[in-house]
């Protein structure tokens, strides 16, 4: 009794394979992109607000980081 064989891929397969892992690994770079820049823009307002003289609690509800966010 043999091994049952696994099914070849043909390069049409391959290729729509590779096409989907790069649509995918874009999504994910567009989805760190927009966090990234959702952190970057918190950090200038918590520098900012420190700057003036807040206290960080302070800060951190001027920037909308407290618990009621």
């Amino acid at each position: 009794m043999s091994p049952p064989s696994l099914p070849q891929l043909t390069p049409r397969w391959t290729v729509r394979l590779l096409a989907l892992a790069c649509v995918l690994l874009a999504l994910m770079c567009a989805g760190l992109a927009v966090a990234w820049r959702d952190k970057a823009q918190e950090s200038a307002c918590l520098r900012e607000a420190l700057a003036d003289g807040a206290t960080p609690a302070v800060a951190d509800l001027d920037c909308g980081i407290g618990p009621d966010r």
